[in-house]
């Protein structure tokens, strides 16, 4: 026979031969096919949560304790939570004992330790505040004991009010969150035993050296809606903090116990998460888990779900919730939850999610214009800021306000009393995100009841197994919520969730007309923000084409030609864009000069020569136009602002940033300096504004960033001066290579020196002249011009740099020095 090889590979990834002696065939494994499987994920469940105590989710009478089970409280305690709860709840006999018993004696050893996960309004938030009161009455600790942290800012106060109502003992707390102000925040954190914080707050207060604070003496930390901290959480603040507490979760040596630090962390949530990698960021110590166990509940096999994260792939809902589902069409849904609301009458309040802050926007709108003014409605999301979130947070506790409709702000540990029903607008993104919507309702064993709303589309999705086997969903069996696939759904559920019929209604049902009315006066007013969005769009083409003009020319001949040209241009594009966005803002809005607050960086430390110039121009004006505001000074306020620079304004909610569109926004509301200049005066102002905002600023950003002594000795220095090491190494550099990008863009990356100081010289030429003799330089009254040009000159003047050309150049017109003088004396001494 003829030897025969086969061509190729065949099917099963070998390859045959055959000979004249023997058929015998020869398999090659053949790197690259398809023939190797991967390996199955391998999920790591670390012991302690496997052998962590378990108590029952179900707030029922046999599930409570009385009051004396517990022992250990201060008497004075006792009595006080004797007259505000009358049993113990299943998560509270669990953890309390421990926790009182721990806070009654001085630890030999570090304590364990807590975590604990339990349904939302089961009790949590007095596992750790009594230990923590009796604790420091027992110990008469006059020292920070206690740090408290919430993901947001109103579970902060929250929280910070449940601990007032048992603060027998007047143990002094602070709350540190982002609506207070800083400066008074630093004089309460001084003696406070306790610390209510957000975590962006108390990077601040670490960071700032002005007012360190103490945390040798840390004995708590705890940290709740811990599955709602960022995954960056041990980088941004954890971290630091243990550093500062000399906290370690390792023993090397007898030392290490007997003086590390006593800190004991306490996690808290309804949904905590049992991967290790998400486990590992807290780097707990020797932990202990309480959690709830699955009582009277048929299980379902959840083998596929190779992504389930919660502790024993499961988590509580309240049984008290009665859970519904209502199929209907998306342009429906808002006049469907109005019929909802309308049939139910007993339904007080109403709480309903969203999933984003434009839906929430629109929601509202349509269910005020449908109601006709029969109940208040009201939105709650981040279109508000600080007070008025407060504001519209207690018309809704006190019952004035009957529907609000809010993004996930509100989903996460509020506790807001008697919620009769919570509507899912939008099918929450997840089953974590499920559990804490609806458990704004049936808290403490009341009734409730939840609404979700499902579009037919994701209908067919549940009911369909052939179309995606591992799509999971959420399944109500006796209020513990599981997830499950798809195929399982048939052969196991007896599900108590409730199935209405599509939603349809006739076109010539008055509702039906009144709907219409109501989407079409929604869909006019978008109608006129698109408009306004594509005007701006357009002046962005004149901002780009003016930004890649040469304001100088390279021929020397020229230059004072083309100085002069600049200077009777009106406003740079950016005006027009800003024009446009404050005219929609003051067609839509009537808002009060009350609580205006500027906001800078440290002007003594931290601010940079352009940054310190233009948040003493922003006072200036403010003090020339006799406005109240209120200075603070943020190490973060270049992130706090909406544009990224400074100063900014905050007037309630609204936020606005850098000189002149503060300027142009206060002009608006009928306040400007320069209203009786005719329009000839007009364009000679603008002209010189113009000057400084797109020249002298630029220069005063050259000399900051680009001169090496200046960089080296001042710049890098003051800019990383709040930050801890390393960012206060890394973020000057980065922000360096930023300003060179911009100055790149600009044309000025190339610029000589000598060309800086020529173009300083013109610009103080070009002042002066225009101001002369007169005490203002549009002639006898201030203008927003003398308030900018105060701002740079002065700064420029009081600014010790190594580079001194720059002051001396100005020294040598007089009557802008002399100006300095009278402004400063009538507005500031």
């Amino acid at each position: 026979m003829i030897n025969e090889f086969s061509n190729g590979f065949d099917g099963e990834g070998s390859c045959r031969q055959t000979n004249n002696e023997s058929a015998e065939v020869i398999e090659y494994k053949v790197l690259g096919q398809n023939l190797f499987q991967n390996p199955k994920k391998i999920k790591i469940t670390p012991s302690w949560v496997t052998s962590g105590t378990k108590f029952p989710a179900e707030l029922r009478d046999t599930n409570y304790a009385e009051l004396e089970v517990i022992s250990g409280l201060h008497p004075l305690l006792f009595d006080s939570v004797r007259q505000q709860i009358s049993k113990w709840y299943p998560v509270q006999i669990s953890v309390l004992p421990r926790l009182i018993a721990e806070s009654n004696h001085i630890p030999v050893f570090p304590p364990r330790d807590i975590v604990i996960s339990s349904p939302t309004g089961s009790g949590k938030t007095l596992c750790y505040i009594l230990p923590i009161i009796n604790s420091l009455h027992t110990f008469g600790a006059t020292f920070l004991t206690a740090i408290i942290m919430a993901p947001v800012q109103n579970l902060v106060v929250q929280i910070a009010k449940e601990f007032g109502r048992f603060n027998v003992f007047n143990i002094k707390c602070a709350i540190l969150c982002g609506n207070r102000d800083f400066s008074s925040e630093k004089h309460q954190v001084k003696n406070a035993q306790v610390l209510f914080v957000t975590p962006g707050r108390l990077v601040e207060h670490i960071v700032d050296r002005n007012y360190p604070l103490d945390f040798s003496h840390l004995r708590y930390l705890v940290i709740d809606e811990a599955d709602r901290m960022t995954n960056d959480a041990r980088l941004e603040w954890l971290g630091p903090l243990e550093n500062l507490c000399k906290y370690s979760n390792k023993w090397a040596s007898i030392d290490d116990i007997l003086n590390g630090s006593d800190l004991q962390k306490i996690l808290v949530s309804a949904t905590l998460s049992q991967d290790i990698e998400k486990l590992h960021q807290w780097q707990l110590r020797n932990p202990k888990l309480y959690r709830t166990y699955l009582c009277q509940t048929e299980e379902v096999k959840i083998s596929q779900c190779e992504d389930t994260d919660f502790i024993a792939n499961t988590a509580a809902v309240p049984s008290t919730i009665e859970n519904e589902i209502i199929v209907c069409e998306p342009k429906m849904k808002p006049l469907a939850i109005f019929l909802e609301i309308e049939k139910m009458s007993e339904w007080k309040k109403i709480l309903v999610f969203a999933n984003n802050k434009i839906i929430s926007y629109r929601l509202t709108t349509l269910l005020k214009l449908l109601n006709g003014g029969k109940y208040q409605v009201e939105e709650f999301s981040s279109n508000l800021f600080g007070h008025r979130r407060q504001k519209v947070l207690k018309r809704f506790l006190k019952g004035t306000t009957r529907v609000l409709i809010s993004s996930d702000a509100l989903s996460r540990g509020i506790s807001i009393e008697n919620i009769d029903a919570v509507i899912n607008y939008d099918k929450p993104r997840n089953e974590r995100l499920f559990i804490h919507r609806v458990g704004r309702t049936g808290r403490c064993g009341k009734r409730g009841t939840a609404v979700s709303f499902i579009t037919p589309s994701e209908e067919r999705k549940f009911i369909n197994p052939k179309e995606s086997l591992l799509i999971y969903i959420i399944i109500i069996n006796n209020g513990i919520l599981i997830r499950v696939a798809l195929k399982d759904i048939f052969m196991k559920v007896g599900c108590n969730a409730k199935r209405e019929s599509k939603f349809t209604m006739n076109r010539e049902d008055k509702l039906m007309k009144k709907y219409q009315s109501a989407l079409l006066e929604l869909k006019n007013f978008i109608d006129k923000t698109h408009k306004v969005e594509k005007q701006i769009k357009n002046k962005l083409k004149i901002i780009y084409e003016l930004k890649n003009s040469k304001t100088f020319s390279n021929n020397g001949r020229n230059k004072e030609n083309n100085f002069l040209c600049f200077k009777k241009q009106r406003m740079s594009g950016n005006y027009f864009m800003k024009d446009l966005v404050l005219e929609s803002f003051s067609s839509q809005m009537n808002v009060e000069w009350t609580e205006a607050v500027l906001y800078t960086p440290y002007q003594k430390h931290q601010a940079l020569l352009y940054e310190y110039a233009d948040g003493v121009a922003a006072q200036t004006f403010l003090k020339m136009a006799d406005l109240p505001y209120k200075l603070l000074e943020r190490p973060n306020a270049e992130f706090m602002s909406p544009t990224g620079k400074v100063p900014f304004l905050k007037l309630q909610q609204l936020l606005i940033s850098e000189y002149m569109p503060i300027v142009d926004f206060i002009a608006k509301y009928g306040v400007s300096l320069s209203t009786g200049l005719s329009d000839t005066q007009q364009a000679d102002l603008q002209a010189h504004i113009a000057i400084i905002e797109e020249n002298l600023k630029n220069i005063e950003l050259y000399i900051m960033w680009v001169n090496e002594s200046v960089w080296s000795q001042v710049t890098f220095k003051r800019y990383g001066s709040v930050y801890l090491w390393p960012l206060n190494k890394v973020l000057p550099h980065l922000k360096k290579r930023e300003i060179f990008n911009f100055l790149r863009a600009i044309g000025w990356d190339r610029k000589s020196p000598e060309w800086i100081m020529d173009s300083v010289d013109k610009i103080f030429k070009c002042l002066s002249s225009k101001l002369g003799t007169n005490n203002y330089f549009m002639g006898s009254s201030p203008t927003e011009l003398d308030a900018l040009a105060f701002g740079h000159l002065f700064t420029i003047l009081t600014t010790e740099l190594p580079y001194t050309e720059l002051v001396n150049c100005l020294r040598r017109y007089s009557n802008l020095t002399d100006f300095c003088k009278r402004i400063d004396e009538k507005y500031f001494k």
